[in-house]
């Protein structure tokens, strides 16, 4: 919501009312000053990490930024000033702290994504969450609202979501029903996955730790929760040489 403020000023004897504006989506009315600001976000907590200066990462994340805007508004996403701050303050919390977590990074990319808003309501289909509109999500081919559901309880409609270590498992005549995901020892598949601090290897096993062999991030245990592809090992994700780093802009 837009909040105005009406002022008197005075100008030779006649008194006129002046609208102010205190919206802060004002403070990022495009996507260049947004794109700057995030660029800057970023890399003040990551350069240092990355074995760069700020202004190398910011020659390289802003543009990178701004790529992704336009593949946004051409996919008919359009740039929402309002919430830009939102992922401003995700960003910053997320590089700030050196050693990103891969929780809060999961929220700051959707609060990013969401800075350009789908038009698509519920019911409708998509492919992505980011068709559509609000806080909608794009589950089973339809954007729905979300609803957490707890063990045993359907998950057949769009928008169902199943609580942590909990997956959707259809139990015949078309209905889905949320089951536990299974224990270390236990036989497992893309469609039977395993609980959340597992992976599954045609069992479910423990993630890899530090250094260990990896293929995808996945695999990899919290103390090291990122598979750098180009030595294939677990590991924290921002150092120098690692290819997260290469993205901004450092050696």
């Amino acid at each position: 919501m837009i909040r105005k403020l009406l002022t008197l000023v005075a100008f030779g004897g006649a008194v006129a009312l002046v609208a102010c504006s205190d919206d802060a989506g004002e403070k990022y009315p495009d996507t260049d000053s947004f794109c700057t600001a995030k660029a800057k976000e970023e890399c003040a907590g990551i350069a240092a990490s990355c074995a760069t200066s700020e202004d190398a990462c910011t020659a390289a994340r802003k543009p990178a930024c701004l790529q992704d805007a336009g593949k946004a508004t051409g996919a008919a996403r359009n740039y929402k000033a309002a919430v830009a701050e939102n992922c401003l303050g995700k960003t910053h919390d997320l590089y700030s702290a050196k050693v990103p977590d891969p929780t809060k990074e999961d929220d700051q990319q959707d609060a990013c994504e969401r800075v350009f808003a789908g038009n698509k309501t519920a019911s409708q289909a998509c492919q992505s969450t980011y068709e559509c509109e609000g806080s909608l999500i794009c589950d089973k081919g339809f954007c729905a609202e979300k609803v957490l559901r707890e063990i045993d309880k359907p998950c057949t409609d769009a928008g169902a979501i199943c609580v942590d270590n909990a997956y959707c498992a259809d139990r015949g005549g078309g209905q889905k029903f949320c089951s536990p995901k299974k224990s270390k020892g236990d036989i497992c598949t893309p469609d039977v996955p395993c609980k959340d601090d597992l992976r599954c290897t045609g069992t479910c096993v423990d993630k890899v730790g530090p250094g260990g062999d990896c293929t995808v991030d996945a695999d990899c245990g919290t103390l090291a929760p990122y598979c750098e592809q180009s030595t294939k090992h677990c590991q924290q994700k921002y150092q120098a040489g690692t290819t997260a780093c290469k993205a901004f802009g450092g050696p």
